[in-house]
């Protein structure tokens, strides 16, 4: 619905362990950004038993279920839900049936003490039909294996490779004028990344690191029965110094160099940005 995919969240709550909403001034460790950037950090599951819940709502249902695996060296969680508006729109003889489902994941294993894999996985798909014609259908989704390892406790290091994927189909018809017109798109992203950690003392930290992404990119209308598809390999680094100058002021510089390829040209990037708490209810930030 919109530009906001409709009312119905495919992330778990349950499974979110921390989100932060960034609407500017974000550092130099996101780069290809417009405008904000918002961070969703799924929590581990439980490393002593087994435990889950099953939903039941006015639109769908559900199961999520947890626990470690063996040797509590790690832990595992998922999550299956699924709407049941179709099945009420053939029994109200409905002329617009809509359905949903998503599947969704994360195992965390423990290398040693000072190294730790996660694998993170989200997936879904929706459809939504009008008189019985399909109108819309979307599949998206994400895989993800993290390393993280400690430096001691002076900072640790996260290193991932992902890769996502978004499919779409739209339809559109003009029954007055005989006219049918369906796009079809799809999106391909293979990620990796690195993300270094430093405190350099109570008040002083930096952050450092690379990451190159290949996006795949096709678009079709059978209006014109014309293909577009684009294909490229970005590539990035970046360098942060953050800073608590005192207890009610940070402050956070830093620098991106990225490749673009649609330009086929070498960014540079300066991030200077700054968080002042004038209140415990006021921060301004710039």
């Amino acid at each position: 619905q919109a530009a906001s995919a409709g009312n119905v969240s495919m992330l778990k709550i349950d499974y979110i362990h921390h989100d932060e909403l960034n609407t500017g001034g974000f550092d130099a460790s996101y780069g290809n950004r417009l405008s904000s950037v918002f961070d969703i950090a799924y929590r581990e599951g439980n490393r002593e038993r087994v435990n889950g819940q099953l939903n039941l709502s006015a639109i769908g249902y559900g199961a999520q279920l947890e626990g470690p695996l063996p040797g509590k060296r790690g832990a595992w969680m998922f999550s299956a839900n699924r709407s049941y508006l179709d099945l009420i729109s053939k029994i109200m003889d409905s002329d617009n049936p809509a359905d949903y489902y998503d599947l969704q994941g994360k195992a965390t294993y423990d290398l040693g003490g000072r190294d730790r894999l996660s694998l993170l996985a989200i997936g879904g798909s929706s459809r939504t039909d009008y008189d019985h014609d399909p109108r819309e259908l979307f599949s998206y989704a994400t895989a993800g294996l993290n390393w993280r390892h400690l430096w001691g406790d002076k900072g640790y290091s996260d290193t991932s490779v992902s890769w996502s994927f978004l499919d779409g189909t739209e339809n559109e018809y003009w029954e007055g004028e005989g006219v049918h017109e369906q796009y079809d798109y799809s999106n391909r992203w293979l990620t990796l990344r690195n993300v270094n950690h430093i405190r350099l003392s109570a008040g002083h930290k930096v952050e450092f690191g690379v990451e190159a992404q290949n996006v795949r990119f096709r678009n079709w209308d059978d209006f014109d029965n014309s293909v577009t598809r684009l294909t490229g390999t970005s590539a990035g680094a970046f360098l942060t110094w953050l800073a608590q100058v005192w207890p009610n002021f940070s402050l956070s510089v830093g620098a991106r160099l990225d490749y673009v390829p649609l330009s086929e040209r070498f960014h540079i990037s300066p991030r200077l940005s700054f968080s002042w708490g004038l209140t415990k209810r006021l921060t301004m930030n710039g």
